[in-house]
Order: C-alpha cells, then structure tokens, then sequence
C-alpha cells in the first residue's frame, strides 16, 4: 500500500488534535489500562494534567478493559494507554482483540480505527533498540494498524504529549495517507 507524502500541520493544542481526529463524534475519555492499582491511581492524576478536558478511566487489565468498551465506553474513548506487562492478557493482546487486521473491528463490533493505541512499560527501551525481538515486535503491530506508539515509564507530561501526538500522527497517516502535527 503505497502512501501519501506526510503534510506537515501547524502545532495546535493535544485537545483540539484530538477533536480533529474524532471530528462529528462525542468521544471524552482517555482510558489507562494497568495491572497496579497505585499505578493506575497516579497515570489518572497525571493524564488528566497532560491532556486537559478529558476524563482519564481506568482498567485493572486486558479484560477489565474489554468488559468498559464493550459496554460503552467504546464509543465514547478518544485515547488508549495500556500497560505491555499485565497477567491473563497483556497490553498487545489488548490491542489485537480490539482492532482487527484492517483496524476497523473492536471486540464488541464499535470501530476503533481512529482510536490512538499506545503501549506503556518500564522496560520500554527494549522496544526501541533496532534489531531486537521486542522492536521487531512492536514494528510490525504498529505497521499493520494495532499500536500507534510506545511510551516509556515513568511518565513525564513532555513525553507523554509528544507520544499522543506521534499516535494521533500515524492514526491519521494509516487513514489519510499522509498527515503531520509538527512538533
């Protein structure tokens, strides 16, 4: 699939990014996906600072969060944070039963194709080293649409911004082709 030259678009604010990507639709929530309840507790506090106007829920795991979207909160999340390491069912098998190969199929049938997926760790410089398994790994979810960015922890408010504009970048780029937010 060939695509389209990236455009590059005048920095606006995470929230209005956010809008634009979510155009005609309500979506209101950030859901932060964690095993660790203290973690969960401080990512809510933290993302609510670093993405204003957006309620922060949260999901003790993998099947916590498919039981929230499957009974609404699907329609209404604009952005998903999830924990890599988690028991029964860990981030990236989050992330595969919520889209599908072509991103349009979540596990309860609502489309999250324009739904940013980004994984979280605190080992998450392995997945940014080239050449190693986890790097390969996460390449090839984020090619074929089923994470759009990996974040490190802990979590500082400029990383954190600069992650949910990288996801909301490549969202945009799988469906359009080509499209920016400048940094």
């Amino acid at each position: 699939m060939e695509k389209g030259p990236k455009i590059s678009a005048p920095e606006i604010p995470l929230n209005e990014a956010l809008a634009e990507l979510h155009k005609g639709e309500e979506r209101s929530k950030i859901l932060y996906v964690d095993d660790s309840r203290s973690i969960r507790e401080m990512a809510r506090i933290f993302m609510s600072h670093c993405i204003p106007g957006y309620e922060v829920v949260t999901a003790r795991g993998g099947f916590d969060a498919l039981d929230q979207i499957s009974t609404g909160l699907g329609e209404e999340v604009v952005v998903i944070i999830s924990d890599v390491n988690m028991p029964e069912m860990d981030g990236i098998q989050l992330a595969c039963a919520l889209k599908s190969k072509d991103g349009q199929r979540a596990y309860d049938g609502t489309s999250l194709n324009n739904v940013p997926f980004i994984v979280c760790s605190g080992n998450s410089g392995n997945y940014q080293i080239p050449g190693t398994i986890d790097y390969r790994l996460m390449q090839t979810l984020k090619e074929r649409g089923f994470v759009d960015a990996v974040m490190g922890k802990p979590f500082e408010v400029p990383t954190v911004r600069k992650t949910v504009r990288r996801a909301i970048e490549n969202v945009m780029n799988r469906n359009s082709g080509g499209y920016q937010i400048s940094e």
